[in-house]
């Protein structure tokens, strides 16, 4: 039996790893470092380029210990993006596209924000408005990740929301007043569906639809719409009324939130 290799690169067997048994290696290190706090193995989700984690539900406790054990071995782009995510008040679009820039996978910055701002055990975020910066930085991701054809769709139309509801509007004829119902809108909005202040008005304005009309007893068409339209058409931030040269387009095409 050879129980002494003739050199570094030589197996026992052929199911066995010269690095691993040699106990070298920078997954070795790591998990080497990771025992030395507590922490096992198959507690840890492995990236190809040795970045780790605590796996959903695990024990993620002492934590502070855990995110130096990360910054210490994690490759320098991605400990760049998660000192960030961790530590700083910069705008979160900023961080998210500086990632991008440096060659950080959609993929893995997506998996990254979710598991900073995401509760994982003991773990708790960091401050206050980790919710909002976690919503903003999935929406930069969606618009980063677009393909050609969303891009050229989003620099050729603009997106409008709006509550919208029906009415009895007065109309006259020979002299006589009659109503007619006629789809109204209280103020049409211009959207950008990728920042996340933006997205927030279209939640409120769900409430106030809700309570306005859902609630109170109406019985019309009510809600919350959005429309594409062409920018050549409609490229105001926002108008007071639906424009009746566009009422036909609008109505054929709104679709409820």
């Amino acid at each position: 039996m050879k129980i002494v290799r003739e050199n570094i690169n030589e197996k026992f067997s052929e199911e066995s790893d010269a690095i691993h048994d040699m106990g070298i290696g920078k997954k070795q290190q790591i998990l080497k470092d990771l025992k030395n706090i507590g922490i096992l193995e198959n507690d840890v989700k492995f990236f190809d380029d040795y970045s780790f984690f605590m796996k959903s539900g695990k024990r993620h406790q002492p934590d502070e210990v855990f995110l130096k054990l990360q910054l210490k071995h994690f490759p320098f782009d991605k400990k760049v993006l998660l000192n960030y995510l961790e530590n700083t008040s910069k705008d979160i679009r900023l961080v998210i596209n500086q990632a991008f820039k440096d060659g950080i996978k959609i993929k893995d910055i997506e998996y990254i924000v979710k598991y900073v701002f995401d509760s994982v055990g003991n773990r708790q975020p960091r401050y206050s408005n980790a919710k909002e910066d976690r919503a903003a930085a999935l929406l930069e991701l969606n618009k980063l990740s677009r393909k050609k054809k969303d891009v050229e769709f989003d620099d050729e139309y603009n997106r409008y929301v709006f509550i919208g509801y029906t009415d009895k509007v007065p109309v006259d004829v020979n002299g006589k007043k009659y109503y007619e119902e006629k789809f109204m809108a209280e103020k049409m909005i211009k959207l950008d569906k990728y920042n996340q202040g933006s997205m927030m008005q279209v939640a409120m304005m769900k409430m106030r639809a809700d309570v306005q009309y859902k609630h109170s007893g109406y019985h019309g068409e009510s809600g919350v719409f959005y429309v594409d339209l062409p920018k050549f058409m409609m490229d105001e931030d926002y108008y007071d009324a639906i424009p009746e040269e566009y009422r036909d387009i609008i109505e054929k095409y709104k679709k409820k939130i």
